[in-house]
């Protein structure tokens, strides 16, 4: 019979061992080119010098994409880690994000973001790679319509593989855990 000494002990281990696993490589996701905030394409496979932290959004979004991105600006800022990851930011409403709304929302968060934009159908595309989903959805609101869209965000390395999938209700301390065992 175990005593609990014995037990707090390997339960211990247990999840230091855990916590210090190295993290997957997820098969799904593929190269994509779009286009920047500055005007310019942007193709994912001549961006290999950082990891990045890649999540689909639209600039009108009232909740999760605000959010996101202040947790995600927060926790890199709290991690000294700003110039070693690469924030991607995929709009998934060309028709209202700009490239002109785009580099202006991105100057607002962090210097190493890129936001992203292109025709519906490539977005559309690519969110499928990632198996992310987004629709548009019909509101009396002053904007006419919101985007009902997925709210993860994907951590990538610097080989442009999927390493996590990281939940909107995680918390900092995951994010930190998670990006130091990359």
């Amino acid at each position: 019979m175990l005593n609990i000494k014995t037990l707090s002990v390997f339960l211990l281990f247990s999840l230091v061992s855990f916590c210090s696993a190295p993290l997957p490589v997820f098969e799904f996701g593929s190269d994509f080119i779009l286009t920047d905030q500055n005007g310019k394409e942007f193709k994912l496979s001549d961006h290999n010098e950082k990891n990045k932290l890649m999540f689909f959004g639209y600039l009108s979004c009232p909740d999760f994409c605000p959010v996101t991105m202040a947790k995600i600006s927060g926790v890199l800022k709290s991690m000294n880690s700003g110039e070693d990851f690469q924030i991607i930011y995929i709009s998934v409403d060309p028709e209202r994000d700009t490239v002109e709304k785009l580099r202006a929302y991105a100057a607002s968060f962090n210097s190493n973001i890129t936001a992203l934009t292109g025709k519906i159908d490539n977005i559309q595309k690519i969110a499928q790679d990632y198996k992310a989903a987004f629709q548009k959805a019909e509101s009396g609101s002053a904007l006419g319509y919101t985007i009902d869209h997925t709210t993860r965000v994907y951590l990538l390395d610097k080989q442009n593989r999927v390493r996590h999938l990281f939940r909107y209700p995680d918390g900092p301390e995951i994010y930190r855990d998670v990006l130091g065992r990359l």
